[in-house]
């Protein structure tokens, strides 16, 4: 159990150290993934639920007709730099870790025994065989589904009460995204519905889980980020421009920043 908890670190330490992403690049490229999705609309520090729950970046989409032009859905990513931060402060938390890292070993023992005893679950349109890739979820193999299983619990027990459990509970992003370093957690210990963006040193990013759609969602709270949305990509253009808003309405003009975004 021990040498698991400190493998567990170690990967993520040796990850961080040999990363040359700093945050505002980690930043910049949570927002491009989000622009992939090529939503109406997004910014960078859009707050979710009050000041203290404002994500990296957020969007939403309107609906293609109609008067009202409603919006149909909303997208938020979280981005995380420390592995400590994708976690709840909860008691036990370092045996939840030592556990993670013992049913993902677990896992990856699996899936190799998998990929050996069920060729048929490759998917056949990959050109290399070396990079092929597997529906795992498919496979006969209970004790594989036991372990998913119980990673999905303990990844619950270390989300409940934490940043992402309540970003989820503010019932306005229908997508939620976590944007971390390549590496740095198992996807399998995200909380469960978020969806995992991994972004590597060579300014690349790629989806390794994909999010949920969050049934809660009203639209009233989808109306209310994407006004937050827009508050966010004014403030943006107004330090892009030069312009800072004072007290009562007073415009104050200075030099633009070389920076065109504050991300």
């Amino acid at each position: 159990m021990e040498s698991a908890e400190l493998d567990l670190f170690a990967f993520a330490a040796s990850h961080q150290a040999s990363a040359r992403l700093n945050r505002a690049e980690l930043n910049r490229l949570s927002l491009a993934f989000l622009c992939s999705l090529r939503p109406f609309a997004a910014a960078t520090g859009v707050p979710v639920r009050g000041r203290r729950f404002a994500v990296s970046c957020a969007g939403f989409w309107r609906a293609e007709s109609g008067r009202s032009r409603r919006v149909t859905r909303t997208a938020v990513v979280v981005m995380y730099d420390r592995m400590e931060a994708c976690f709840a402060d909860c008691s036990g938390r370092e045996e939840h870790l030592r556990r993670i890292a013992e049913l993902q070993s677990r896992r990856e023992a699996l899936e190799a025994h998998i990929r050996r005893t069920e060729p048929h679950l490759a998917e056949t349109d990959d050109l290399f065989s070396d990079f092929r890739t597997y529906d795992y979820r498919r496979s006969s193999n209970r004790e594989y589904h036991q372990v998913r299983r119980e990673l999905a619990l303990e990844a619950r027990i270390l989300g409940q009460g934490g940043r992402l459990a309540r970003i989820i509970e503010a019932n306005a992003a229908d997508l939620c995204y976590l944007a971390i370093p390549a590496g740095l957690i198992p996807s399998d210990a995200v909380l469960p519905g978020w969806g995992v963006v991994e972004l590597s040193p060579d300014r690349s990013f790629r989806i390794v889980r994909e999010a949920e759609i969050q049934p809660a969602v009203t639209p009233e709270g989808r109306l209310a980020l994407a006004l937050n949305v827009a508050g966010a990509a004014a403030a943006d253009a107004r330090f892009a421009a030069g312009i800072e808003l004072g007290r009562g309405g007073r415009i104050r003009l200075r030099r633009p920043p070389r920076r065109r975004a504050r991300l």
